[in-house]
């Protein structure tokens, strides 16, 4: 009698141990939803600015605001030119 529930027991720990597993890969895996506009242009005046000290604000936006026109574009073409899926 005491087997059968100790075996009980260890199965459930087992389970609950399988689940605990699982939950921890998946909060590791990276969030599947792209950056924004609005943080990419953020991240990038940092770059810049932090790399040249006499670069102003101003001219951090302008160049970053034609490095992020500059990929939209890119991207939009390369998007554009794959033939569509039936």
């Amino acid at each position: 009698m005491i087997c059968k529930w100790l075996k009980v027991a260890v199965c459930g720990m087992a389970a609950m141990g399988l689940a605990w597993a699982a939950d921890g890969a998946r909060a590791t895996e990276p969030s599947p939803r792209p950056v924004s506009a609005k943080r990419q242009m953020v991240m990038c005046m940092t770059k810049r600015m932090s790399d040249s000290k006499t670069l102003s604000y101003n001219d951090a936006a302008k160049l970053c605001k034609e490095q992020l026109q500059a990929q939209r574009a890119t991207l939009t073409t390369s998007v554009l030119a794959r033939p569509m899926a039936p």
